[in-house]
């Protein structure tokens, strides 16, 4: 597949989105361009038949509110080498790298996500139950303590305030 081809069929997606003719696309061109498209123009853009300029894919961009940077990244995980006008091709895993797009091969395993989670999940709730059990344990402690205190002859003071705050 031709780089052309790749941001013609970007530019016929965004515009299908979009509920635009061909005729519609090409006329709001010449407000950023000072010359509108045909609609043939379009077409011919949008199967790839035509380089494009800087400022066209400025334009292009502006009208179908998409960053210029998408229209280079293929549709549909495209998984083909990418020709270039020389006829030399360009793995796609290069040229996603080249355009800023994510790579072919760090697509994490949906099983893999999936055990990640379920152990963070896992450990969330084991921590959860030790919190618990410290918490139970502390209130304990605490409960034997206050016993402890009161049968050696009386609570300090600042225990007894803290006993107070605890029970409002």
């Amino acid at each position: 597949m031709h780089i052309e081809e790749i941001i013609g069929s970007r530019i016929q997606s965004r515009r299908d989105q979009l509920r635009f003719s061909q005729a519609k696309l090409g006329e709001l061109m010449e407000r950023t361009l000072g010359k509108p498209w045909t609609r043939q123009a379009v077409s011919l853009a949008e199967k790839g038949g035509r380089s494009f300029t800087a400022a066209e894919l400025f334009a292009l961009a502006e009208i179908l509110d998409m960053p210029i940077a998408r229209f280079f990244l293929p549709l549909n995980n495209f998984s083909g080498d990418i020709e270039l006008h020389t006829g030399e091709t360009v793995k796609v895993s290069d040229y996603l790298r080249i355009v800023g797009g994510p790579p072919t091969d760090a697509s994490p395993d949906t099983e893999e996500l999936r055990r990640s989670a379920m152990k963070i999940v896992g450990a969330a709730a084991e921590l959860g139950s030790i919190g618990d059990d410290i918490s139970k344990r502390g209130t304990a402690v605490w409960s034997e303590a206050l016993t402890l205190a009161s049968q050696l002859g009386g609570i300090h003071p600042a225990v007894q305030q803290n006993q107070g705050d605890d029970d409002a």
